[in-house]
Order: structure tokens, then sequence, then C-alpha cells
């Protein structure tokens, strides 16, 4: 379950402000969540490195940081930036593996089912796969995905939106 922003602007506020217990406070609560958005967009492997990446990143921008604004979406974004600069650099792409990393039960057509979904998902564009993800397996609304990937409120709800009737298209095929 992700902390709710009322539980986590107070710990940014007193981490601005110095306090090394409110980070660890803060650390606890969020690592999971920054280390989940950062295996989405790199390789699995390197995913501790990548997070703890994004930790120091968060670190040098937490200043930056304005009170008034959800936090974990300002956290996500960062996280996100430092695996896709990780990507870049090593010069590959996301593969669906790497996207689609829900637990499946066993058995055949937990099989089928799962294959299914990857086959669909591969149709979809990359933003509309993102913003299907963070809406439907992380749980953010369009205002906190929008502040994640830069893009606009709209954009995001169309994104999720098109990727649902492409899924259900592609599914029913």
């Amino acid at each position: 379950m992700r902390p709710s922003d009322d539980e986590l602007r107070p710990l940014m506020a007193a981490y601005q402000q110095g306090s090394e217990e409110a980070f660890r406070e803060l650390y606890m609560k969020t690592a999971d969540a920054v280390e989940r958005c950062v295996r989405r967009w790199s390789d699995s492997s390197r995913a501790a490195d990548l997070t703890q990446d994004a930790f120091l990143q968060i670190h040098r921008a937490r200043r930056t940081y304005r009170p008034d604004m959800p936090l974990m979406p300002w956290m996500l974004a960062i996280a996100r930036h430092v695996a896709l600069q990780a990507l870049r650099t090593r010069g590959r792409r996301v593969s669906l593996a790497e996207l689609v990393d829900a637990p499946v039960p066993s058995g055949e057509a937990a099989f089928a089912a799962r294959h299914d979904l990857e086959v669909a998902m591969r149709e979809l564009p990359e933003d509309q796969r993102e913003a299907l993800w963070l809406t439907e397996i992380e749980g953010f609304t369009s205002a906190e995905i929008a502040r994640i990937t830069g893009a606009s409120d709209g954009a995001v709800r169309v994104r999720v939106t098109r990727a649902r009737q492409k899924l259900k298209k592609v599914i029913d095929e």
C-alpha cells in the first residue's frame, strides 16, 4: 500500500531542513515504490543500484520540491528519469518482460492469459503502455501521472483510454 501524501509531506519538509531521521523514515516508506518504478524501466539486475542513484538524485533535488505538490509523483519522476537515462547510456530498449512484471498463477490458462496480455501490450505505443501501467498497476491518478511523465492531465487520460480500447480490441480478436 502506498503511503499517503499527508504522511510523506511532513517527512520531506523535515528532510529539507536537514533531518536525517526524516530521510530514513521517508526512505523506508518510499523505497519500494521507487524500486518498482526503476525496475519497470531498467534491467532488473541493476534495479538496486539505480534505486540508490534515484535517491541520490532525490537528495540533490530535495530543495526544489514544493510542499504544495504531491511528493510521490515528484519522486517517481526523478526515478523514471534515472532509469531511462541508464537505458539510453546502455543503448537498449525496455523489453515487455520488464514492463509486465505482475505475478501470474500457474497453469496453462494463466500462461495463455499472460501471453495474450503481453502480445496485446506489445501493440501499444510506449506512452500508452506507461500510462496504463501507472494507472492500473500502480494506482496513480491521471494528474499524478502527468507530473511523473511531464504530459498534460488530459493527454494522460487520452493515453489510458486509447490503451484500454486497443487492448480490448487485440484481446477480443
